[in-house]
């Protein structure tokens, strides 16, 4: 099985199913295969093929992970960058990767035009609008593609994507991962997790990010479930998405569950609960006050595990977020 391959079957078996969701837009796996489909032929059509390296600079949006799996259905190589980084550091990526597209989200425009200044043969695509001279837009492109599948031959060994490194000690390097790679990781998740069909996971980590593309995005999608996309976090706007979306499954750092339960202690909202979040994955280390103070918020865990620092991450069924951060500690509340 490969990334790609994953999108294709749950199209096949599960075609009315809603399999993504962003900024008030959804698809079923059906639809969203299309689109994919449309941009891998795309792609094709524009010299993009097996083993090019196409980088990615987006917030979390339906059209970066569209992006994503088109590259991966044609045996292409997806470079996810931080959409944090510097124009230099993006520079390093788009030279160390052999990049030959970047695909830009317009809100990135300026920081993208610096990083691509002087690389006459690094194309542009542009998502969400056309601020950056010499860019394409996104849908206009994808628009010339057909819906058929694209019909490469991808295997298991194939590379999926270069994840690059924050770089803390040295330049970022670039990781080789296979698709192989990327299921199994996806495997494991799904049985560690104990996901089903039926979860509806949103996703407020990075999925430029190892963290929020294979350890949460694909897993959902190797079950057939839906992932929502929150472009960017906010604790306000994750709090209402998960009321709102009937949200099922969340991973985020414990800072983020804190700022969360902070959010629905606002005035107005005093003890507002915010329940039914049947899968809570911790995404990081972190002191024990830290995470005692993410754990005060969340009550009547079914299961437990991923211990760090003596403090237990609730990660499965019967989770709820109630805002009440009694006994979190100073400087909190």
């Amino acid at each position: 099985m490969t990334v790609g391959g994953l999108l294709a079957r749950n199209a096949r078996d599960w075609p009315e199913r809603v399999g993504l969701e962003e900024g008030g837009r959804s698809w079923t796996f059906a639809q969203w295969n299309a689109r994919v489909n449309r941009l891998a032929h795309a792609f094709l059509g524009d010299g993009i093929g097996r083993g090019t390296r196409v980088a990615l600079l987006s917030h979390n949006r339906e059209e970066l992970v569209t992006a994503y799996l088109a590259t991966q259905k044609i045996a292409a190589v997806p470079v996810p960058m931080n959409f944090r980084l510097a124009s230099g550091e993006i520079a390093h990526i788009l030279d160390d990767s052999g990049a030959r597209m970047l695909i830009l989200e317009t809100d990135l425009a300026g920081v993208a035009a610096e990083a691509a200044a002087g690389r006459p043969d690094v194309a542009l695509l542009e998502i969400g609008g056309r601020e950056l001279p010499g860019a394409r837009d996104f849908e206009t492109f994808l628009a010339a593609g057909g819906e058929a599948e694209p019909g490469v031959p991808v295997g298991e060994d194939d590379v999926a994507c270069f994840l690059y490194t924050s770089g803390t000690t040295g330049r970022p390097k670039g990781v080789v991962h296979t698709h192989a790679a990327h299921v199994a990781l996806s495997m494991g998740c799904v049985m560690e997790y104990g996901l089903a069909r039926d979860e509806r996971a949103l996703n407020i980590a990075p999925v430029y990010h190892v963290a929020g593309m294979q350890s949460w995005f694909l897993p959902h999608l190797y079950v057939g479930a839906t992932n929502v996309l929150l472009r960017r976090y906010d604790p306000e706007a994750a709090v209402r998405a998960t009321a709102e979306a009937g949200i099922t499954s969340l991973y985020a750092v414990p800072t983020q569950v804190v700022t969360m339960l902070l959010s629905l202690n606002a005035p107005g909202r005093p003890g507002t609960e915010l329940g039914g979040i049947p899968t809570a994955k911790r995404g990081s280390a972190c002191p024990a006050a830290s995470g005692g103070r993410a754990i005060d918020g969340i009550r009547s865990a079914d299961r437990v595990a991923d211990v760090t620092e003596g403090v237990r991450y609730p990660i499965a069924h019967g989770t709820q977020f109630t805002g009440n951060l009694e006994g979190a500690g100073p400087g909190v509340g």
